[in-house]
C-alpha cells in the first residue's frame, strides 16, 4: 500500500520473546487496540521476527484491559472519503494476508481476550488456535451495527466454527456475547476468572513450549485438513504425516523419556 493517509505511528504492536514464547501486544489503548494499518505492518514485523526465532507457542493479547474494539473507523472513513477504491482494493487484501500469516503460524497460537473483542478484533481472535477469555470480556462480530461487511474472514471462519445458523445470529444482531456463551457456542476454549487469566495463559504457554514442536506442527496441520476433509481424506493425512514422523528425535526422545521414566527434552527434529 502507497500514500497512506494515516500517521505512520510505531509500536500499535510490539513483540516480546521470552525463552520459546512470543507475545504479541496490540499496543492502542486509547483506541480500546482498534486496528491500524500500522498496527498491521507492527504485526507482520513481529511475526517477521517469529519466523526466524526459536519460538514455539505465540500468545496474542490487547492492552489496557481490551483485546481489540476491531477496525479504526476513523482511519476507515478517511480512507473511503479520500480514495475509495483503497478500501477493497488494498485494505482489505492487507488485513485479509495478515489474518491470514496469523492462522497460518506453524505454533500454536493462543488469544487472550479481556474487555471488548469485537468485529475486526473478532476476526483476529478467531485466527488462533486457542482462545482464553476473561469472564467479563464481552465479543461479538458488530459489522452489522455499522452497516460494514465481515471482510477479513469473519463470515467464513465464524460458520467454520459454530455453523451457518449460529454465524447467521451473530453476525445479523451485531449483539455482544459473554464468554461463557461463547464458550458454549465453541469460539472460546477456556473462560477464566479475572484476576487469574494471566497465570491461565502463562500455564498454558509454559505447557505446550514443552511439547514436541514438530509434533504440534504437524498435529496442527492434521486437524486443519481435518476439518475440510471426509474420513478417507482425514485418514490418509494421517498416514502420510506418521510415515514422515515416525524416526524423528522427538520420536525417538518421547520413547526414550517413557522409557527412562523422564521429562522428554524435545528439540523440534
Amino acid at each position: 500500500m502507497v500514500d497512506n493517509p494515516e500517521p505512520d505511528y510505531s509500536n500499535h504492536a510490539t513483540l516480546s520473546i521470552d525463552g520459546f514464547v512470543a507475545t504479541v501486544t496490540l499496543s492502542r489503548p486509547e483506541k480500546r487496540n482498534s486496528i491500524s494499518r500500522q498496527m498491521l505492518i507492527d504485526i507482520g514485523r513481529a511475526l517477521d521476527q517469529i519466523k526466524e526465532s526459536d519460538c514455539r507457542v505465540v500468545v496474542v493479547q490487547g492492552s489496557g484491559g481490551n483485546f481489540s474494539a476491531g477496525a479504526d473507523l476513523d482511519y476507515v472513513a478517511g480512507l473511503i472519503e479520500e480514495t475509495p477504491w483503497r478500501f477493497e482494493a488494498e485494505f482489505i487484501p492487507f488485513v485479509q494476508d495478515m489474518m491470514n500469516r496469523i492462522e497460518d503460524l506453524p505454533v500454536p497460537t493462543i488469544a487472550v481476550v479481556e474487555g471488548y473483542c469485537l468485529a475486526g478484533g473478532f476476526e483476529l481472535m478467531m485466527c488462533c488456535d486457542v482462545v482464553l477469555a476473561a469472564k467479563s470480556a464481552r465479543l461479538g462480530d458488530g459489522h452489522s451495527v455499522y452497516g460494514f461487511l465481515p471482510g477479513s474472514g469473519g463470515a467464513y471462519r465464524l460458520t467454520r466454527k459454530v455453523g451457518a445458523g449460529r454465524a447467521k445470529y451473530i453476525a445479523f444482531t451485531g449483539d455482544f456475547f459473554a464468554a461463557d456463551e461463547m464458550r458454549e457456542m465453541g469460539i472460546v476454549t477456556k473462560v477464566c476468572a479475572d484476576d487469574e487469566i494471566a497465570d491461565e495463559v502463562a500455564a498454558l504457554a509454559r505447557t505446550l513450549s514443552e511439547r514436541s514442536p514438530i509434533g504440534l506442527k504437524r498435529m496442527k496441520e492434521l486437524i486443519e485438513i481435518a476439518a475440510e476433509s471426509d474420513r478417507s481424506g482425514g485418514l490418509a493425512a494421517e498416514r502420510i504425516a506418521s510415515a514422515a514422523h515416525t524416526g524423528t528425535y522427538d520420536m525417538r526422545e518421547g520413547l526414550t523419556a517413557f522409557v527412562e521414566k523422564r521429562k522428554p527434552d524435545f528439540k523440534g527434529r
